[in-house]
Formats: C-alpha cells, structure tokens, sequence
C-alpha cells in the first residue's frame, strides 16, 4: 500500500497459520465429530463395566476407548497450538478438558488404580456444547462466594446446635448426642428429614416430651431457610449472568451496526411510530410482510415493533437495520394510504407528508452512511 493506494501487484495478507488452526478447530464439524467421539466413549466406558478382563469384548472395548482418548489428545494439542498457552490455560473450559484428558493419561495400575473410575468424567465434557447447560455451570461457579457464605452461617448454626443438643441430650441418648461430632452427624440426618421423626426425635420425646421445642425450629432454619437461600443465590447469578449475556451481544451489535440518530422532529416521530402500529394491525393476513421483515409469526412481528416504538419514543436511535425496516414500515403505509372514511383533502395531504418523510428519511439515513463510510 503506497499513500493510501492499495496496489493491485501485492496479494491480500493471508490469515496466519494459527487463526486457520484455530478456525478449523472451533470450526462445527470439528466439535461435532468431538462430541460424538465423546458420546460413544461413554458408552463405551458404560459398557467396559461389564466385560471381564482378559476377555475378546473387554479388549475390544479398551482399545476403542484408547482411539477415543488419542483423539481427545490430538484435539487439545492443535487448540494449544492454535490459541497459545496463555489463551489455552486462561480459558476454564479448556483447562478442564485438559485435566479431564490428562487424568486418562495417567497409568491406572497399583495405588493410582482408581483413576480408572475418573475416566467416566470424559462425559462432562460434554457440558461445553450445551449452552444452557454451560450457563448454569458458570451460574454456579459464580455463585460460590454467595454459597460459601451461606455455609458458614449454616456451620455457625450447626455448632450452636451441636452443642446444645449435646448438653439437653447428651446423657440419655449417647449414641446419638454423646458428643459434638455425634450431635452433628445426628443433625445432618434430621436436615435432609430422613427418619428424623420416627427415627431419632419421637424416641427423645417419649422422654423429653418438650424436646420438639429445640428439633422443629432447628429443621426449619437448616432444612427450609438455608435451602432456599443456596437456592436464592443460585437463581440471582443466573439471572444476573444473563443479562451481561444479553448486554454483550447488545453492545457487539452496537459495534457492528452502531446506533444512528436521524434527528426526527415530532410530527415525523408520530408518523413513523404511526406508520410501525399499522403494519402490525395487518400484517396476519399478510405474509408477504412477515416474509420482508424477517420473522416467522404475527407475534414475534409486533415484539419487534413494539422494541422499535419503545427506542424510537426513547432516545431517537436505531440501527441500520433497523431504521431499513422503519423506511419499510413507512413505506408500507404510504402504499395503503390513508384510511377511505377521511375527507379527501385530508388524505391527500396526508399522503403528501408521507411521501415526504419516507424521501428525508431515506437521504438522511444514506447522507449518514456516506459520512460513514468516508470517515
């Protein structure tokens, strides 16, 4: 390029080796060969369980689940080599995938036995191709400090509890109450309410008839209060992780497609909100509109009028996109004209100012994409 001119002798930058790496391996075919690989290793390990070793099944199924594996490898080598060690490990997902596959690759024989039961958690990754599962995922991780304080509430109610119940019953039942860990692992049983009434609290009241008194508050503090709270906590990370969802891909459609303000007096703001309510109150019988403005039903047509009224009556500002669909709209209007039962005087003027401010909209709208464009 030689000020400012491109020359048409130099060929265009191609994207260098790692972007097409990576393109190929975020690409859909790729991560759905990935995950059905994924889907049959757990299957394969499923059914692993009930072949013997040494057996033709059993050997076949290992070396199936060794093809699986190789493939989960090759998978994380080329996103290391694609996005580089800092991208790679600063990515949760796929430091977990990482360390999924990298549990598989530890040799499962003597006291590392066990990871061969770690291997079924090659299933969970498939969590990352689900994004609403993700989602609450990611809600949940979220919500940990929130959830680690509710544990430590429930921890403080937990000793106080312990230890009077130790105190109040300790000495006619011990094998229950006898000591604080007792107490506890006695109180953790009557929380999640299994047998605790005919189990562990009608016994004590058949010596302590008014034992009710310390067990029925303790069980709706740790069992019903504390529940909802995690629940509580839960719920309002989602939601909260949502909206920044739904804000950052506001705010990268506001990149691609930056709002524009036309500066529309008040007359012409009435008629171009005028002229969105009648393309709404015919458009059921007109699929043709349906079809030109890009959805499927009645219903989602009049949702996306009614976001164009709201931001239009707001701050005045639309998207290309959108002001293309409002010069559609008014367009529209302008084709049926105005209603017959108006006094022909009326509806030619009418019909006039339309036809006026379909024309300035549609040289405001390309005065400002020139300017755009230049800039």
């Amino acid at each position: 390029m030689n000020n400012g001119r491109v020359n048409p002798t130099t060929p265009p930058e191609s994207p260098s080796f790692r972007s097409r790496l990576a393109q190929f391996v975020d690409s859909a075919l790729v991560q759905n060969f990935v995950l059905a690989v994924i889907v049959i290793n757990a299957v394969i390990i499923a059914l692993a369980t009930t072949a013997d070793e040494g057996t033709t099944t059993y050997d076949v199924l290992h070396f199936l689940d060794s093809i699986a594996l190789v493939v989960f490898v090759i998978e994380l080598v080329l996103k290391l080599v694609a996005y580089g060690p800092k991208r790679f490990f600063t990515d949760g997902w796929s430091v977990f995938d990482f360390i999924v596959v990298a549990i598989a690759l530890v040799p499962s024989s003597g006291p590392l036995s066990v990871l061969r039961a770690l291997r079924v958690l090659r299933i969970l990754r498939v969590i990352k191709f689900l994004p609403q599962v993700r989602m609450v995922v990611e809600a949940l991780l979220r919500s940990f400090p929130g959830i680690g304080a509710i544990a430590l509430l429930m921890s403080l109610v937990f000793f106080v509890a312990s230890v009077m119940s130790t105190e109040l019953f300790g000495d006619q039942f011990p094998d229950w109450f006898g000591s604080i860990g007792k107490s506890t692992y006695s109180l953790f049983q009557i929380m999640t309410l299994e047998s605790w009434s005919m189990g562990i609290v009608r016994p004590i009241m058949e010596v302590m008839p008014m034992a009710w008194l310390f067990f029925v508050p303790f069980i709706l503090i740790a069992a019903f209060i504390t529940l909802n709270l995690f629940i509580a906590v839960i719920v309002d990370t989602m939601q909260s992780l949502r909206i920044e969802r739904e804000e950052a891909v506001q705010a990268e459609a506001d990149r691609v497609d930056p709002p524009v303000a036309l500066d529309l007096d008040n007359d012409e703001l009435a008629h171009v909100i005028r002229s969105l309510g009648r393309l709404t109150s015919s458009a059921d019988s007109r699929p043709e509109v349906l079809r030109m403005w890009g959805v499927d039903n009645a219903d989602a047509l009049r949702e996306d009028v009614l976001r164009l009224q709201s931001a239009l009556a707001g701050s005045h500002e639309l998207s290309h996109a959108d002001w293309a669909k409002t010069l559609f709209a008014a367009d529209l209007a302008l084709v049926a004209g105005t209603p017959q039962k108006t006094a022909p005087e009326e509806r030619a003027a009418a019909d006039e100012a339309a036809l006026a401010l379909s024309r300035a909209l549609r040289a405001r709208l390309e005065t400002h994409e020139y300017a755009t464009s230049a800039a």
